[in-house]
């Protein structure tokens, strides 16, 4: 595929998410009271996805975002910001993709898992402090997620409900649209307390969750609905 060049605002700075909450503040207000409407993604401090830790910090990237002023300091106070700017959505869940967030140490990349676990804890006991239900969750599910580059995400949501039974659900996501969804990332999820899976939908190049079969769909949902482990 052809690469095509893009352009995004500097959605780290101050002045950027004043910008960024008064427009969640005024979707809230015209918005929160839609029964329709059951959750609304948290995308704040997001480049290339709707993912607020993701980051793309390649060598060519990196450059262009110091240039601009960016830093793993102000991507961290642009994250810590994200329960202020959702504030108005009062019947409306959120809902936070988390992952390891990138950080640039002495022109190194590392991963800072202990800034994503107090955003992670931050989440899940925002409604008990007056804010927003926040729905933590990860858009990298697969059979190997508990072994990879997120697996401190599912590490930490599995320690917090160990402290605190029953007082939250996870939602997930797929890792991408040609990884086909199995029986054992569905066990995982449930695992982990998700009440929802999202999976990809068909396109003109790939099927999709097309590609289950029905009757496998309504086994997995009704696994995740009541919390219990389907047969494989």
């Amino acid at each position: 595929k052809q690469k095509v060049p893009g352009t995004f605002g500097r959605w780290w700075t101050p002045q950027y998410d004043q910008a960024w909450s008064a427009f969640q503040h005024a979707m809230s207000i015209r918005y929160d009271s839609n029964p329709l409407i059951l959750a609304t993604a948290v995308t704040s401090c997001s480049s290339s996805t709707g993912e607020p830790f993701v980051v793309s910090v390649n060598n060519s990237n990196i450059q262009t975002l110091d240039k601009a002023g960016w830093s793993t300091q102000a991507q961290e106070n642009c994250i810590q910001n994200i329960f202020s700017d959702y504030s108005g959505w009062k019947k409306t869940s959120i809902d936070l993709a988390a992952n390891p967030l990138p950080s640039l140490v002495n022109g190194k990349i590392t991963s800072n898992d202990t800034f994503t676990n107090q955003i992670i804890a931050k989440c899940i006991s925002s409604y008990s402090h007056g804010g927003p239900n926040c729905i933590i969750g990860n858009n990298d599910l697969s059979d190997i997620v508990t072994q990879n580059g997120a697996a401190p995400v599912y590490t930490e949501i599995s320690n917090l409900w160990n402290e605190a039974p029953g007082t939250f659900t996870a939602y997930f996501q797929t890792v991408g649209p040609n990884k086909l969804l199995s029986c054992k990332s569905i066990n995982i999820a449930i695992t982990h307390h998700a009440k929802s899976v999202e999976l990809w939908p068909p396109t003109n190049f790939i099927k999709g969750f097309a590609a289950i079969p029905l009757s496998t769909l309504l086994q997995w949902n009704s696994g995740l609905i009541n919390g219990k482990q389907v047969r494989c």
